[in-house]
């Protein structure tokens, strides 16, 4: 440890010198008329046939690979209408390798295509990420995007589908490297309604570069979906559950010249709300105003959502490319919430009553954007690009109570409603210096608004009109512009791969409560250092030395101070006087790669002073339990995680796990300490019985980290699937079998100060057995989607 961090500070104030890669130029012409042929390029390891480089010939038929380590290599060039021509390169140490003109032979009828297939490894490594190609996984065709992270190394999925990333639950999910209204609302619902046939291949990037804002503690999930190349296809997908829930999409894609067309659709839901049962049992130290309290009752919730996109492409010519995309989505929600309440107020006197809640709400989202890239002349990896992005979404929700006895008698109607626009611009330059070295900088301006106008009525006889709460009545007008600028310098020295970057980005907020006339105004700046180094043993392994801070922003969910109130002695509201946290990371992670075999061990720490946490207040005079965030947490964590995955004949096999402690304690006059020793072990695994059939599954055991307000529950999820495949892999189905030895699961989370202690309880069904099917058509060749998209990374 202590020598590489004394050479990656040595090497960040040296200019690198040479080493060991090459270059690989040539062309490509026919073998008749020598005219320039549009070929691609695929260079693959000669013992592994790991992929190493792709690439495609400009307008005259060349080509440049770049910064390729020496050893030995198979190139594979092909082309619609010619034989696939494989030339060996052999025992090249370092400089340019030349190949000169290669000639393409036709094929006997230039109508038949040609396409070069390389067969994957399930994972891959490079510098700063890990991939889990998700097209080599015969299960992932009638997965959803939930059940193929369980299957990603160094994240985890609960049995409550709740998702870490590096053992952290605060970290940025992308699609095809852009932010997206699809999962910026609702991530785990998102996630279950994406299906797993779409997905190409998953990214981890657990030490985010300085190009990317400093948000996500954890890092980066990049969602890559399926590939879009020259010609036309698409696939229909759906399932459906013994829970009645429901999927449903259809993706086209489509290339003719210069033109580009890919879309999306999805639909999920269930066709019958789901039944679940709650408890809450708060018992307080003092006994008063009351021994305990227990709220015993039924939940029936139903979710619909639609999502949906479109993105044009246009290549102006060989270097310049201008996309532009859309995405429309619809969800809703309503449930009924009926409870018992049993109040014992004194050892020998209790008192009853009831709690019944019914939500409905709903949420609607817009997105747009623009993307111009130019890519350089002489070198495909020079590129800048200049990007717009438009996000708007508004929702609604109206949520009524109806309590009698225990304590109060008292209906409540809340009404709140929120809409949120987002714009962003950005451009980006990326210049490769040499080989050895590479320079990347940009700025990035993002103008956030948020509006919510909420109201509380009340009432306290039925028959009595509602009243309103002018103490839970208000408009609140929330603006956030926050503008940066960075700067990434890429190089190796020998067998390291150095980064040192920078970015600085200033944030102003201004809020107003428009009905009482109280503004906010806040204006921050925070520096980002980024380092990292990665030593390469050999060729199969690697170390990876980094760190960073990270910065997370308040949502306007934390943010918004309307009071739900509709179990008056349980309340909850936001703070608009929340800052921005910000977390020291140091991270070395150490990489195995052979063949099919990959296994990662991290070590760990995080360190937080202005963490923000939720926390929970009691008041003995009123019984009212009060729970809020405030930029009052102390967090020291250290971890050891591990992945392993390999393949054993026809097995594929896997496992994630994580040794986490924690320490949080509050800074502020409430004080809370929790600390204690949490984690994770996960195992995944796939089987092909033949070229029709596979079995597969995975499950684990988990245990939740401890916060502010208390511990964590823990779970034991495991689930089989039976896929098979027909018509030449066209069409695919999966009998999926989650959690069958447990009809229900129990969800605990516990809250605790020193005036009193509450336990919450959520039964909801966990044996479920679902069914898929996927049906591919058309035949592609060459990439469509040129667009990069934006990506804000900065809210929590």
């Amino acid at each position: 440890m202590k020598f590489l961090l004394t050479t990656f500070l040595i090497c960040c104030c040296m200019t690198p010198f040479a080493q060991n890669l090459i270059m690989v130029k040539g062309s490509v012409v026919d073998s008749i008329t020598k005219t320039p042929v549009d070929a691609a390029l695929l260079l693959q390891d000669a013992e592994t046939l790991k992929t190493i480089k792709t690439g495609l010939t400009d307008l005259k038929g060349s080509f440049t690979l770049t910064a390729i380590p020496a050893g030995n290599y198979k190139l594979s060039i092909g082309a619609m209408g010619y034989k696939t021509r494989i030339v060996p390169i052999n025992k090249i140490d370092s400089g340019i390798l030349d190949l000169g003109t290669v000639l393409l032979a036709a094929t006997s009828t230039r109508l038949k295509q040609v396409e070069i297939v390389a067969t994957k490894p399930l994972i891959e490594t490079t510098d700063d990420k890990i991939i889990y190609n998700a097209e080599n996984d015969a299960a992932a065709k009638g997965s959803n995007a939930i059940d193929l992270l369980r299957k990603t190394p160094f994240v985890t999925v609960d049995g409550n589908d709740n998702i870490q990333l590096n053992g952290q639950s605060n970290f940025k999910v992308l699609l095809n490297g852009k932010e997206t209204s699809l999962f910026a609302l609702n991530l785990k619902d998102a996630l279950k309604g994406f299906p797993g046939a779409l997905v190409r291949k998953i990214e981890i990037i657990t030490s985010p570069s300085a190009k990317y804002d400093a948000e996500g503690i954890g890092g980066i999930i990049n969602i890559i979906t399926d590939k879009k190349i020259a010609g036309s296809n698409g696939s229909v997908s759906s399932y459906y559950s013994t829970l009645t829930n429901y999927q449903g999409s259809a993706n086209f894609n489509v290339r003719t010249g210069k033109i580009g067309i890919t879309s999306m659709l999805s639909s999920s839901g269930s066709f019958s709300p789901i039944q679940s049962s709650t408890q809450s049992n708060t018992r307080t130290f003092n006994g008063m105003p009351y021994a305990q309290r227990i709220l015993t009752g039924d939940r029936a919730g139903k979710n619909l959502g639609t999502f949906g996109t479109l993105e044009i492409s246009y290549d102006i010519d060989s270097v310049n490319t201008l996309s532009a995309y859309a995405s429309l989505g619809t969800s809703s929600r309503n449930s009924t919430l009926n409870q018992s309440i049993n109040t014992i107020v004194t050892s020998d006197a209790n008192s009853g009553g009831s709690l019944n809640l019914i939500t409905d709400g709903g949420t609607d989202t817009d997105g747009f954007g623009l993307d111009y890239i130019k890519k350089g002349k002489k070198n495909k990896e020079e590129e800048f690009t200049v990007r717009f992005n438009g996000q708007l979404s508004k929702s609604k929700t109206i949520t009524t109570s109806f309590q009698t006895g225990a304590l109060a008698s008292l209906d409540l109607m809340n009404d709140n409603r929120e809409k949120n626009a987002e714009y962003t611009f950005q451009t980006d330059y990326s210049k490769p210096i040499s080989a050895l070295q590479k320079l990347e900088t940009g700025i990035k301006v993002i103008a956030r608004k948020a509006v919510s106008d909420y109201e509380s009525l009340f009432r306290t006889n039925t028959a009595d009109p509602y009243l309103p709460n002018p103490a839970n009545t208000n408009n609140f007008r929330y603006r956030q512009h926050v503008y940066s600028a960075y700067a990434s310098y890429n190089f190796k020295l020998g067998s390291y791969a150095l980064r040192a970057g920078i970015r600085t980005e200033y944030t102003a907020v201004e809020g107003n409560f428009i009905t009482t006339s109280k503004p906010i105004t806040q204006s921050y700046t925070n520096f980002i250092p980024n380092l990292q180094a990665t030593y390469k043993w050999n060729d199969k392994l690697s170390s990876v030395l980094s760190y960073t801070i990270r910065l997370q922003r308040p949502s306007i969910t934390n943010l918004n101070p309307f009071i739900y109130n509709t179990d008056p002695l349980n309340i909850t509201f936001g703070n608009p006087n929340l800052g921005a946290q910000t977390f020291h990371n140091v991270n070395l992670q150490t990489r195995f790669i052979k063949g099919n075999t990959f296994a990662g061990l991290t070590l760990y720490g995080s360190l937080s002073n202005n963490m923000i946490s939720q926390y929970a207040l009691f008041d003995p005079s009123t019984g009212v339990t009060s729970t809020t965030s405030g930029n009052i947490g102390k967090e020291k964590q250290i971890s050891v995680i591990m992945s392993f995955s390999t393949k054993i004949n026809k097995l594929n096999f896997g496992l994630n796990s994580i040794v986490r402690y924690n320490s949080v304690q509050t800074n502020s006059g409430l004080p809370v300490l929790q600390e204690g020793f949490s984690g994770n072990l996960f195992f995944n695994g796939n089987y092909k019985l033949n070229n029709w059939f596979n079995l597969s599954g995975s499950g684990g055991f988990l245990k939740q980290s401890y916060s502010v307000l208390g511990r964590g529950g823990s779970f034991i999820p495991y689930q089989v699937n039976v896929g098979y495949t027909l018509i030449k892999d066209k069409l695919s189905g999966t009998v999926n079998f989650n959690n069958f030895f447990k009809k229900d699961f129990n969800n605990k989370t516990y809250v605790q100060t020193d005036a009193f202690e509450q336990v919450n309880s959520n039964v909801s069904p966990y044996r479920v057995t679902y069914f898929g099917l996927t049906y591919k058509f058309g035949r592609l060749k060459e990439n469509v989607s040129r667009k990069k998209g934006v990506s804000n990374d900065d809210l929590l």
